[in-house]
């Protein structure tokens, strides 16, 4: 690798990003810089009028705080993947990007159990259903390491991770909407959420 290298860790919020980056600062002895402790730290952003609790970040100066705290190997999480990816400074310095997929129905009851709002829990798991954070990464997908962690122990994910760099094991192959099931809710999280959308519901 480089002399300096960062390694992004994307997907969608939920899927594991926080607890897979830990572990890979662990194995190859790298900080971690989370873009949106960042943004909140330095006062990237200002309140999105249309979405509570939402801040509108001012992307160039994020990329570049970012930059700013690089080490000789920094791991980046984020499900903004392509924000990074599309500064040319940035880019050079990544071999690689790591993609983490969840079942949507299972990351709907994880994000529950945690007490997100639950208009925050549909629109994400909308997101991962949809394939969101992939379709950011389809221009870079010859560097995408994508997992499936539904099922597995952070552990386990790990050694994904490390087996699929050491035999490029590349492409973003996961559709979710060919599982009938989340074929099935998928309707009907979009169908409450317009709900949100047009005020019939407020708050969580």
């Amino acid at each position: 690798m480089a002399e300096q290298f960062v390694i992004i860790v994307a997907g969608t919020p939920g899927v594991g990003k926080s607890t897979l980056s830990g572990l890979l600062s662990e194995e190859l002895g790298c900080n971690v810089v989370e873009p949106s402790q960042v943004a909140v730290k330095e006062g990237l952003g200002r309140p999105d009028p249309e979405r509570p609790g939402t801040l509108i970040i001012d992307e160039e100066r994020l990329v570049n705080s970012v930059l700013s705290k690089l080490g000789p190997c920094t791991i980046v999480p984020t499900h903004y993947p392509s924000l990074f990816l599309d500064f040319a400074n940035f880019n050079e310095l990544v071999p690689f990007v790591v993609l983490l997929r969840l079942s949507p129905l299972v990351l709907f009851e994880r994000l529950l159990s945690r007490g997100w709002p639950r208009r925050k829990v549909l629109e994400n798991a909308m997101a991962e259903a949809l394939g969101s954070v992939a379709d950011e990464l389809m221009d870079y997908s010859d560097m995408t390491i994508e997992v499936d962690t539904t099922g597995m122990s952070p552990q386990s994910v790990l050694s994904s991770v490390i087996s699929g760099v050491s035999e490029w094991r590349t492409g973003i192959n996961i559709d979710w909407l060919s599982d009938p099931a989340v074929a099935n809710a998928v309707p009907q999280w979009g169908s409450e959420l317009d709900l949100y959308e047009n005020g019939v519901y407020n708050g969580g």
